[in-house]
């Protein structure tokens, strides 16, 4: 009886360790899906907090206004709101032109390069034509489709 008190510890710690391990894929996956849900709590919390500042910033020039307290929120919440979307739509106007403007350049020196390695790669005993041509062609259009398609998506 003494024994039996002495080990059930260690034979319980020992069965734990023992599950973990047979179930480790499960215990991990489980943990990347608890991981998931908090880091986008933690996102929320973040941009919660961050907008929360300028709102109560327009909270306190409402109040001089006199505007009602029970508009003052909703009205900060709404102007924060709009001001994050203009802000948004700002740097999409600023940044998108000069992005697809690059990815079409980089389309046309990346043909250059594959022209440049079909060359050097034509001559080669382990390369064949087909086999270079086949990849040239696959690289070039992938590159094609995605500047298009970065082009296609600033024209909307």
């Amino acid at each position: 009886m003494n024994l039996v008190k002495k080990y059930t510890p260690l034979i319980l710690f020992i069965g734990l360790v023992a599950l973990v391990i047979l179930n480790a894929s499960s215990f991990i996956s489980g943990a990347i899906s608890l991981f998931d849900v908090i880091s986008t709590l933690i996102y929320g919390a973040v941009i919660a907090f961050v907008l929360n500042v300028p709102m109560k910033k327009i909270e306190q020039y409402l109040v001089k206004l006199k505007v009602k307290a029970e508009l003052r929120r909703p009205i900060a919440m709404v102007l924060v709101f709009l001001a994050l979307i203009l802000i948004v739509i700002a740097l999409l106007v600023l940044v998108l032109p000069t992005l697809a403007q690059t990815i079409s350049q980089l389309g046309t020196v990346l043909s250059t390069v594959l022209t440049q390695l079909g060359k050097l790669l034509g001559s080669s005993e382990f390369v064949t034509k087909d086999m270079l041509s086949t990849i040239v062609s696959g690289i070039q259009g992938q590159s094609s489709s995605i500047s298009q398609a970065l082009i296609g998506f600033y024209q909307v």
